[in-house]
């Protein structure tokens, strides 16, 4: 198994790459000023479907790639300029 935290700042532009190095089996968000919930997507999830802990599903969050994730513009995974940690 392998893991890493990796860093980013949201754009809030649809498709913005996170690269990892390798293709992830789970991904978990981390919004730094907010620890109150966190974004949870496997492999197993269709498409950009993703869910916000204590929350609900929603679309156009997380899509698992070969080489990390791709995000969408639901701002609880790429809000302008806020830092996450996936």
């Amino acid at each position: 198994m392998r893991f890493t935290i990796v860093p980013y700042t949201g754009t809030g532009v649809d498709g913005l790459a996170v690269t990892a190095g390798f293709q992830p089996e789970a991904v978990f968000i981390q919004r730094r000023s907010s620890p109150r919930n966190f974004i949870c997507k496997t492999s197993a999830m269709a498409g950009a479907n993703a869910h916000l802990h204590a929350g609900a599903f929603a679309g156009n969050r997380v899509t698992i790639t070969t080489t990390g994730i791709t995000l969408g513009t639901d701002t609880d995974v790429n809000a302008n300029p806020v830092t996450y940690y996936a």
